[in-house]
């Protein structure tokens, strides 16, 4: 039989928690020295043993997205577009 990687030695705190909530967080798992990888990161494992993780995407917080459009902003926001025009046929302007 091969030697083995990890223990199995069980995270209670971990079980405990997906019998709470449904999932395990991360970086926690149902084993002691087993961790998930963290979103947007890679893990290499190099043959001489030596692991490497590495963060190659980060969510921009920086960037705020505009909000979508209600129905009732986007009514008022074609009405005043289209204002000047409207007001120009129903309402013509006098000559003197």
């Amino acid at each position: 039989m091969p030697p083995a990687l990890t223990s199995r030695e069980l995270d209670w705190e971990a079980l405990d928690t997906f019998f709470q909530l449904g999932y395990i967080p991360t970086p926690r798992s149902p084993f002691v020295d087993v961790h998930k990888l963290e979103p947007g990161h890679t893990l290499t494992w190099r043959r001489d043993g030596d692991v490497v993780t590495r963060r190659y995407w980060q969510f921009p917080l920086h960037e705020r997205p505009s909000p979508p459009l209600t129905p009732r902003s986007r009514f008022a926001s074609g009405w005043m577009d289209r204002w000047p025009r409207i007001w120009s046929v129903t309402c013509p302007s006098p000559h003197f």
